[in-house]
């Protein structure tokens, strides 16, 4: 049975300081892109990028920074309408899963992101604790200290071995967030909430 984690809005990329290296050492790829996209409050400019949204929601998507011509964008799944000559809107389809966007530039090199939308299984599918056999738990209804960073998570993602390697940014993997005190189930889990990073 796959176990399901908590969404997390994880690292929209690898922030690395981009410092040459040592004589004859290897370079590192920052998986940097020619252009940046602007989407649910973040600015990135990778060609891998991740965000979590509920089912048949919509994303807001913009290219910038990039160099002048023409920019597009693909969905095999969800709706895309365009907005303007660099912007768009995607409708998250209703099932959970990972769906990619790709969002090309005009340039030859670095030129095209790719953005997975992990459409979430809503927190209120959650009962008694519980969904599709995993344990959630109970969040408590008063926030620690007030603080907003600790509000429940609005959906999970199910992670199992079909998806586990699903790429977050350049240098991240989906099961490198999972938590690690219990290796002997099928499936791990991760307890990172969305508001956490956001």
């Amino acid at each position: 049975m796959a176990k399901l984690t908590f969404a997390a809005a994880l690292a929209t990329g690898a922030l690395v300081s981009a410092a040459p290296p040592p004589n004859g050492a290897p370079s590192f790829d920052t998986g940097a892109a020619d252009f940046s996209i602007s989407f649910s409050g973040e600015r990135a400019g990778y060609l891998d990028l991740s965000t979590f949204v509920l089912p048949g929601s919509a994303l807001s998507i913009e290219a910038v920074d990039g160099p002048p011509g023409d920019y597009s964008i693909a969905a095999k799944a969800g709706n895309v309408t365009t907005r303007g000559t660099r912007s768009w809107q995607w409708r998250a389809p209703t099932a959970a899963g990972a769906y990619e966007i790709r969002i090309a530039g005009p340039s030859t090199r670095n030129d095209a992101v790719t953005l997975r939308a992990f459409v979430m299984v809503p927190a209120g599918q959650v009962r008694n604790g519980s969904l599709n056999g995993y344990a959630i738990g109970r969040y408590p209804a008063r926030l620690l200290n007030g603080n907003p960073i600790y509000q429940p998570p609005a959906g999970f993602v199910e992670v199992t071995k079909d998806n586990e390697d699903t790429k977050l940014s350049a240098h991240f993997r989906l099961k490198q967030f999972l938590c690690k005190e219990d290796t002997t189930k099928r499936y791990r889990s991760t307890s990172s909430s969305r508001s956490a990073c956001s």
